[in-house]
């Protein structure tokens, strides 16, 4: 849930910005994304290079409405099949973020990145 109010203390103008790229926002629920914006202030969403769960609509650049394709995770297995859209979907963010050089799993990433945490290497 994206929120612009403070739980637990009275409402008041508080702008929010999230920005999501090269993500994966998926999960058990149909909508994947809440926005409450009862708090008075802005609530502003940037998606770039990203898959969403959701049927609201929300737009953004290369934003994908597709299953990604996760290999087992019932088995809480969430890196890529080989067809998953989010292969060398994403956006090269090394030279802004040294960090993303390498995934979760120390695997290095390309410079068309898997989207998501985990690099998909064929």
């Amino acid at each position: 849930m994206v929120t612009n109010r403070d739980l637990g203390t009275p409402p008041r103008n508080n702008p929010v910005t999230l920005s999501l790229q090269n993500s994966i926002l998926w999960g058990g629920l149909e909508e994947g994304l809440a926005v409450d914006s009862s708090g008075g202030g802005t609530v502003a969403l940037e998606f770039r290079h990203s898959i969403l769960r959701s049927s609201r609509g929300w737009t953004g650049s290369n934003l994908k409405y597709l299953y990604p394709r996760f290999k087992n995770p019932s088995n809480s297995i969430y890196e890529i099949d080989t067809l998953s859209p989010a292969f060398r979907a994403g956006e090269d963010l090394r030279p802004l973020y040294p960090v993303l050089e390498q995934d979760l799993k120390g695997k290095f990433r390309s410079s068309s990145p898997t989207l998501g945490c985990l690099e998909r290497i064929e």
